[in-house]
């Protein structure tokens, strides 16, 4: 069993004891103030390998005081003291017996901290029994906690499959113990749990006959059962591009991940589940190996599965997400990042035109929430990667995939706002024509007008200064349209007197 908080304020405060809520009390110290329980002798052990305090032993009293319990200061003064930890640091308690404890220190820096706040699932107190994990081992590895559902999301290109890696990382998960999935339109429950599919017997006339074929999920399911003491995930990539109240059917109600909400599995699934567990039990004797897939001839996510999925924001109206659905999941945004160093790629339109991916990102993306009022179709900086071609953005790669996402999902419809990108002004900076996707293509004029978005509608600097009385495009440009604007400006003398 462990309990995990946060440092609050009133912790950190001279003459403050640390006090423990009800469900602390009562559950994780099996201490009943409401019964004026005699004060009890207790000790916390710091563990931490990497620190000099590891193995300090505190030695200190717990007693009653109103409506909660608390601790004399020796933990108090050791935390403020010793470890240096401030508000909203957690910390995590391990429980050994009902006067030992030990405790370990994670700072708003460290690595650990997100895990951490998964524990809390949006609290300040959580109090967890780890049932099928060794305790003592829960905060040695890595914080070895209770499954949870979780959802990245964020607009496109913000590395959100990045982020569900590097949580990987932090977890310690072992690449035999996760399984990826992706969801489209055309993915169903019996793609994601199994169902009967057609066999040939060879052994019974090449006779065609029907089985239960498990998916990701039954995969999983009997895999994390069949071993408690490894921790398994299930990632879901792109999971609003599928319809989930379809593909999770009656599992839906597993999310929850409570004992309470078990669920009557199809019987088709409940077969398969039982003949399943008969063959890994087979040649076990003792029923405390013995493996359970079905509890009461119900279904139990097991505590050591966990969910985590992707979502693009600028797909959301897919499939809309119920609120049932949503609330039964954790939510991590993952935001745009212009100050990453490893995605500040260079877009090249010729050896005189180099833009800034980053600079480009921060002045489109400004011009996108202006027109749209929202941030969910604006460009990630892991949109394109870079690092694949030597950091260089090709001005095909840039066309292709960049202005073509631009103008098909954003400013095409909107001709006529002001900050529509897709214009081309002439030196009067009045509009002189609507850019059209395929103009891009014309090669007498690709680069210019390429330059002219870059520069002149995005005011994205170059990367290299460079010579105005020699710059090709520039000139070229220039001369263009003052070659027009005899005749625009004559047109427009002409209309106004005709009025």
């Amino acid at each position: 069993m462990i309990y995990i908080r946060k440092i609050f304020k009133q912790d950190l405060r001279d003459g403050k004891q640390i006090a423990f809520p009800k469900e602390a009390s009562n559950i994780f110290f099996n201490f009943n103030y409401q019964n004026n329980d005699p004060d009890r002798l207790i000790s916390f052990t710091f563990k931490d390998s990497n620190s000099v305090f590891d193995n300090n032993l505190i030695n200190t009293r717990l007693y009653p005081a109103g409506s909660e319990s608390r601790i004399d200061s020796e933990l108090k003064r050791f935390l403020i003291d010793k470890l240096n930890v401030a508000i909203d640091d957690l910390i995590i308690f391990t429980k050994k017996d009902d006067k030992k404890y030990e405790f370990q220190h994670i700072p708003k820096n460290s690595s650990l901290y997100d895990l951490g706040l998964n524990l809390l699932r949006n609290g300040n107190h959580q109090v967890i029994v780890l049932d099928n994990h060794e305790v003592n081992n829960s905060v040695e590895n890595n914080l070895s906690i209770p499954g949870f559902n979780k959802i990245y999301f964020g607009p496109p290109g913000t590395g959100k499959s990045h982020a569900i890696k590097e949580e990987f990382k932090k977890l310690g998960a072992k690449p035999e113990n996760y399984s990826r999935v992706t969801f489209h339109p055309d993915y169903d429950y019996h793609s994601f749990v199994g169902g009967y599919k057609p066999f040939t017997d060879t052994e019974d006339e090449d006779k065609i006959k029907y089985k239960f074929v498990p998916q990701v999920f039954t995969d999983l399911y009997v895999k994390a059962w069949s071993n408690t003491s490894e921790d398994y995930y299930l990632v879901i990539e792109e999971i609003n591009r599928g319809n989930c109240a379809e593909i999770f059917g009656d599992i839906f109600q597993l999310l929850d991940r409570n004992p309470e909400y078990n669920i009557e599995p199809s019987s088709e699934l409940k077969a398969y589940l039982n003949e399943k567990e008969n063959e890994l039990n087979k040649d076990k004797t003792d029923d405390k190996d013995k493996v359970k897939l079905l509890f009461d001839g119900k279904l139990q996510i097991p505590d050591n599965l966990s969910i985590l999925a992707s979502m693009n924001t600028s797909d959301q109206s897919l499939y809309p997400m119920d609120s049932a659905f949503k609330r039964r999941w954790d939510w991590h945004y993952v935001p745009i990042d212009l100050k990453c160093t490893e995605s500040n790629f260079t877009i090249k339109i010729d050896d005189n035109h180099q833009y800034s991916w980053l600079e480009f990102l921060s002045k489109v993306n400004d011009k996108i929430y202006n027109v749209t009022k929202s941030e969910d179709k604006q460009i990630g900086n892991w949109f394109i990667n870079g690092s694949k071609s030597e950091n260089i953005i090709s001005k095909e790669l840039f066309i292709n995939k960049v202005l073509f996402y631009l103008w098909n999902d954003v400013f095409k419809d909107e001709v006529f706002h002001p900050e529509n990108i897709f214009i081309e002004n002439n030196t009067y900076g009045t509009k002189k024509r609507d850019i059209s996707f395929n103009n891009f293509y014309n090669k007498e004029e690709q680069d210019r007008l390429l330059i002219h978005l870059l520069s002149d509608i995005l005011k994205v600097p170059l990367l290299e200064s460079e010579d105005k009385e020699t710059s090709k495009y520039s000139q070229d440009y220039q001369e263009v349209n003052k070659a027009a604007e005899p005749n625009e400006k004559y047109n427009e003398e002409k209309s106004e007197s005709e009025e």
